[in-house]
């Protein structure tokens, strides 16, 4: 399978990550993820064998242009949600949705045994962290963006980082965000709680777990969502059950391969 990442191996989303998914998959096919540069889109149209093109980010009127050519020119688009499947089907003629998977960690850890809830973090991009901004005493990021204590991202350091914390508070700014579960999946790995804000994927999935008190868009009401987690026993491990049940790599590569291989 010949690939084209966006920027490198390392930034690829957990659908195509190398390590996971490129090792055995065999499929003819080009694979290209999110990149529309002029390369990209000359490669597509150069390809003699089918061209998969993966975007889980938005398509946006004055600068999609390139994206709209390689949802075009693209034999099969995949993508990480049905939210964002939906759009894309305006410009794509078949959309496969292969959800995102657990990343950082290739086994289940040891659930924490006692949830006593003091420090909260947030994690992610700066629109994630800044939609959390007053909500956290914590966040991990790329870069310092807000008061707070600040901890910088690394793809090795980040999942030890992540479990030192009591909560993780996930949220996104519009109610209708496409965007995917990703992060709450890999703290639900690492046996961290989360409250959420009410966007489809995070909502949907933390109702799937039986959290339904941890959707959550008031402030004022984290001090008793946290007293609620404080007292479930086995929480933490329900979450890494859960995570490993339905987002383990092996799930999202057999879907993955569903897609590809029968190209």
């Amino acid at each position: 399978m010949k690939t084209i990442f966006n920027g490198d191996m390392n930034s690829a989303s957990t659908r195509i990550r190398g390590y996971i998914f490129t090792e055995n998959v065999t499929a003819n096919v080009l694979y290209i993820q999110k990149d529309a540069t002029d390369r990209a889109i000359k490669a597509a149209r150069k390809s003699d064998i089918p061209v998969v093109y993966d975007l889980d980010d938005a398509v946006r009127e004055k600068s999609g242009r390139r994206r709209k050519t390689m949802l075009e020119l693209a034999d099969i688009v995949t993508t990480d949600t049905e939210e964002r499947a939906v759009e894309l089907r305006k410009y794509a003629k078949v959309v496969h949705v292969v959800p995102d998977c657990i990343d950082y960690i290739r086994k289940p850890l040891s659930p924490k045994k006692k949830l006593d809830i003091n420090d909260t973090v947030t994690f992610g991009t700066k629109i994630s962290v800044l939609a959390a901004k007053g909500w956290v005493s914590h966040y991990i990021c790329d870069r310092e963006l807000m008061p707070g204590k600040f901890m910088p991202w690394h793809f090795k350091t980040f999942p030890s980082i992540l479990r030192r914390f009591d909560l993780c508070v996930l949220r996104h700014n519009k109610e209708n965000s496409p965007k995917g579960n990703l992060r709450l999946i890999t703290a639900m790995a690492m046996g961290v709680p989360c409250v959420v804000s009410d966007t489809p994927s995070l909502a949907k999935t933390m109702k799937d777990v039986g959290l339904h008190g941890c959707i959550c868009d008031n402030k004022r009401m984290l001090e008793l969502v946290c007293s609620g987690l404080e007292a479930m026993e086995g929480l933490s491990e329900r979450l890494i059950q859960y995570a490993w049940d339905k987002y383990s790599p092996e799930i999202s590569q057999k879907r993955f391969r569903e897609v590809v291989e029968n190209l």
